[in-house]
């Protein structure tokens, strides 16, 4: 938060009001949750990093994205190969879509 530029009382009257982002409590489940959420926060502004946690935890639960570019309107599970990949590789499988989870995704 001092790295965003926010005042030292500013962090403590935050931490004051929200005493459950301080102090991990519930399940271990939960308090995956509850790391995972704030992480989420923290990279802010880092788009694919938050995307991979989502991806992989399935944490912070997020709303349906308005703008989702997945083939059925649904938040992508893989990343779109690169064009130049796809025109420079003849043995590329070009039906790859961004909706159809990766062999080691489970979740």
């Amino acid at each position: 938060m001092s790295s965003a530029g926010i005042s030292d009382a500013d962090i403590t009257a935050y931490f004051a009001a929200n005493p459950t982002v301080v102090t991990l409590s519930g399940s271990n489940d939960n308090k995956i949750k509850q790391i995972i959420t704030q992480k989420y926060i923290s990279q802010y502004g880092n788009g694919l990093e938050q995307w991979n946690d989502w991806r992989r935890t399935g944490y912070p639960t997020l709303a349906q994205h308005q703008n989702a570019v997945g083939v059925d309107g649904t938040r992508p599970v893989r990343a779109r190969y690169i064009d130049q990949e796809i025109a420079r590789n003849p043995n590329f499988p070009n039906n790859v879509l961004q909706n159809v989870r990766v062999w080691w995704d489970v979740n």
